[in-house]
């Protein structure tokens, strides 16, 4: 009867011992994916810097400036830029897209409403959008369908005249 008691004891404690681990492992799991959201949401700032990067101090900041003051001088080797530029921009863009659609983000249309005037009120932009919306996901096309509605053609170069302006 020991034998008995004391085997039924090694096996609750046994019992409990799983459960115990498999709650640690619960945790550790949450915290993995803590950790994963956070660094993805990260991943999002560093490439909005990366495109800021190419705007300061570069030869394309001359480019650029050229697209919102005089979108039609501009040369085939420009437009290039500025549309391999622009899909970096539309790459952010299918990056929240994706991770929507994977669960890993709650929503994705904060990044692309808040990033779209920043980029596209410009004719060029707007232009190159209209010529190129039917390569994109429908989300990323929906969402901008959204969004360039409100925007002017020229607004990014009157917010820089603005701040000139106060100088």
């Amino acid at each position: 009867m020991n034998t008995n008691r004391l085997n039924n004891w090694l096996q609750l404690i046994g019992a409990a011992a799983v459960l115990a681990g498999l709650a640690m492992v619960a945790i550790e799991l949450r915290q993995t994916a803590d950790i994963t959201h956070a660094e993805l949401a990260t991943g999002t700032g560093t490439h909005l810097i990366e495109l800021q990067r190419q705007l300061v101090g570069s030869p394309f900041s001359e480019t650029y400036a050229r697209m919102l003051e005089s979108p039609g001088e501009l040369t085939t080797a420009e437009m290039v830029e500025l549309n391999a530029f622009l899909g970096q921009v539309i790459g952010i863009f299918l990056r929240e897209t994706s991770l929507k659609d994977r669960g890993i983000f709650e929503e994705d249309s904060r990044i692309l409403k808040g990033m779209a005037p920043e980029f596209f009120s410009n004719a060029y932009a707007q232009s190159w959008w209209a010529s190129h919306r039917d390569r994109f996901p429908p989300r990323v096309v929906e969402l901008m369908d959204e969004t360039m509605p409100d925007l002017e053609q020229s607004r990014n170069l009157e917010e820089l005249e603005e701040i000139r302006s106060r100088l």
